[in-house]
């Protein structure tokens, strides 16, 4: 009899682990996620400081450089200027260059980009991409 109500309690108490962990764990997991996305929206915007304000006019612009981070710098059009991202502007620098701070997981990184306004227009984009792996592991 003793050994029924102690299998009962030890399986009641791993039900309650499990019924409670799970969401606990994947709230924990989107709240990470989140501040990490906040924190490479921060440091694309800051990057985006550095282009100076003679940038449409074809001026060579340098952005910071971050180890965990490839930052890269796209004209109106899309084209990319300097920085390691894609060639053509993809989704998420499209979405900044038409105002808009925007971030998606692409290809094994997480993406964020800032649009670059000047005189009331937005110039260009920066993007910051970060792996999963060094946003997995980045202490903040």
């Amino acid at each position: 009899m003793r050994r029924r109500i102690l299998a009962s309690l030890v399986g009641l108490t791993a039900l309650a682990v499990i019924v409670f962990g799970v969401p606990l764990a994947y709230a924990a997991q989107r709240l990470y996620h989140d501040e990490e996305v906040q924190r490479i929206q921060r440091e694309a915007a800051e990057a985006a400081q550095h282009v100076p304000d003679t940038f449409a006019a074809g001026d060579p612009v340098e952005l910071p450089s971050e180890d965990h981070l490839a930052f890269t710098l796209y004209d109106a059009t899309g084209r990319r200027v300097t920085g390691r991202g894609p060639v053509a502007a993809d989704a998420t620098v499209r979405a900044a260059l038409r105002g808009n701070v925007a971030d998606a997981s692409v290809s094994g990184s997480l993406v964020a980009a800032v649009p670059v306004p000047r005189q009331e227009r937005v110039v260009g984009a920066v993007r910051a991409a970060a792996p999963v792996v060094c946003v997995a592991g980045a202490t903040a």
